[in-house]
């Protein structure tokens, strides 16, 4: 017998309870005796017991059956009554509070201990049950609020009888209100499923009596249902596998977020293929293999492979770009962008060939596709055919150079002055003329480095929007040297017609006003000469 086992035997009669107590220990058990309702209450209160042996006449006070009864007010515990009484209506009374035994007095120990140990039990099958039973409505509830939180009801069909119930989470999902219902399958339809979804339920009603017998039966599919209170439309999907006795049992899942966030995104994907197709870019998409996951139609066009031809193909292959200066191939800035997760682009006088063999001269732009995480999920490509503006740019490139040399060559020396009269360029012919270096004069400020006030007063006029000219020696501020010039002024125009500097063109006439000087130095002479001769045959 397990020691453990403590049992309050209450027993106002001092002589039966010590000879109850004694045989009961030598069974095992642990015993602990009062002699009164109180103090059996009291006692519980503050120590636990296995089992309680109660004796129905106690006396004064309260007697077995009350004292049972506040016991069992607080407290879970087996209780066996002992007495004397063998009447019917004494019996059922005890049977009313609790049922874990009545034993005559006197009828022997080994009645008495059979009894308690029928108590012990009984009592561990219904703390089981109990505990079953708790589990169960544990379960239940978990299961109940988790059907809420998903938005899942649960309900059975009998294909014979056509009658479905509904659970109350179904209910709840549908209405608001927690309820189970039964009805007729058409009755349900027609209360809550969209018209147009009648022939689908029928249909699948029809598949699933076919198949009443095949237990492995199983079937899923959705459809539509109108929120009673809200008056709109909610996406339920439906499973159910048969059971024994033509019954399907089921669950129905609220869809409609799911639903909605699909819609959205159909909505924003076609949103996107709209754009890219409408863009006057080609766009080309490809995983993190480099291999082709989309493109437009512009990128159709340029590459000459349609979108279903080029995806699932190398990035290469269908994208073959080339140095328009030396014809050697270009590597693709796709595998660039995937080792560096760096925006990249194609050189300058890059050229894609298409499948058909036609040249573009192109400019691209490639940026790696990123997860919410972070992480590269592929590469999108967006390249423009900039043939025309190419043509345009060399010709321009080529009239530059021209006309640099022009400028450069030219017999006249030129420079050109911002608004603040601050030198900004000029020619070679300028430089050697002054004598001085080129880095020198760019910068130098006419108005504010210069002596000469002609030349200033020219540069100002210029800047009035007047033309205006210089000729005298110049002496350079830069070199050391002293230059006749002729230099004409003129205002430079914006495309406006606002006056934003202006341009000298310089000629160097020191040869001329040298060989001028000469002349009249003899010239000057040959007077001298001729009044001396003059004066010579006049005194002869």
């Amino acid at each position: 017998m397990d020691t453990q086992k403590k049992i309050l035997l209450v027993e106002d009669d001092i002589v039966i309870a010590t000879l109850e107590k004694r045989q009961l220990e030598k069974r095992g058990y642990s015993i602990v005796h009062v002699s009164s309702g109180e103090k059996a209450i009291e006692h519980l209160q503050k120590e636990p017991a296995s089992l309680v042996l109660m004796d129905i006449d106690l006396g004064m006070g309260m007697d077995g059956t009350q004292t049972a009864e506040k016991i069992l007010s607080f407290t879970e515990i087996p209780i066996v009554f002992l007495s004397s009484h063998t009447e019917p209506e004494v019996v059922e009374k005890t049977e009313k509070i609790t049922s874990y035994g009545y034993v005559v007095k006197n009828s022997g120990i080994t009645v008495l201990d059979a009894s308690i140990k029928m108590a012990f039990k009984l009592f561990d099958a219904r703390q089981s049950i109990i505990s079953h039973k708790n589990d169960l409505l544990e379960s239940k509830r978990i299961l109940t609020e988790s059907q809420e939180m998903a938005k899942v009801g649960s309900w059975s069909l009998d294909v014979f009888s056509q009658i479905i119930t509904l659970s109350p989470e179904h209910q709840y999902m549908v209405e608001g209100k927690r309820y189970e219902i039964s009805m007729p399958l058409k009755e349900f339809s027609h209360r809550y499923i969209v018209k147009e979804d009648h022939e689908k339920i029928a249909a699948r009603l029809e598949s699933a009596i076919r198949e009443i017998h095949n237990l492995d039966y199983s079937d899923e599919f959705e459809y539509r249902l109108v929120d009673p209170a809200k008056k709109e439309i909610r996406y339920m999907l439906v499973r159910g596998r048969n059971q024994r006795n033509g019954i399907i049992y089921g669950i129905t899942h609220d869809i409609t977020d799911r639903k909605n966030i699909e819609q959205e995104l159909i909505q924003r994907k076609e949103f996107l293929r709209v754009t890219l197709n409408s863009i006057g870019d080609a766009v080309i998409s490809t995983d993190t293999a480099g291999f082709v996951t989309g493109m437009n139609p512009m990128a159709e066009t340029l590459t000459g492979y349609m979108e279903k031809d080029a995806l699932g193909k190398p990035i290469g292959q269908v994208f073959r770009i080339f140095s328009s200066v030396t014809g050697e191939p270009v590597k693709d800035p796709i595998r660039k962008v995937l080792e560096t997760g760096a925006v990249a682009g194609l050189a300058n006088h890059t050229q894609l060939v298409s499948r058909e063999g036609h040249v573009y001269q192109i400019a691209d732009s490639v940026a790696p596709i990123r997860e919410p995480e972070g992480n590269i999920m592929g590469v999108v490509m967006i390249f423009r055919d900039i043939t025309e503006e190419y043509a345009i740019q060399e010709k321009i490139a080529r009239d530059e150079e021209r006309y640099r040399k022009i400028y450069n060559n030219a017999p006249m020396g030129i420079f050109d002055y911002d608004h603040n009269g601050i030198i900004r360029e000029c020619n070679d012919t300028f430089v050697a003329l002054i004598g001085s270096s080129r880095d020198a004069l760019l910068g130098l400020n006419i108005l504010r480095d210069l002596k000469d006030e002609k030349i200033k007063d020219a540069v100002r006029a210029t800047l009035s929007g007047k033309n205006a000219s210089f000729q005298d020696w110049y002496s350079s501020v830069t070199a050391n040297k002293n230059t006749f010039v002729h230099v004409l002024f003129h205002p430079v125009y914006d495309s406006l017609g606002e006056i934003v500097g202006g341009v000298a063109m310089v000629d160097d006439i020191t040869p001329m006003k040298n060989l001028e000087m000469e002349l009249a130095r003899s010239l000057e002479e040959n007077k001298e000469l001729l009044r001396e001769l003059q004066h010579r045959a006049k005194n002869s």
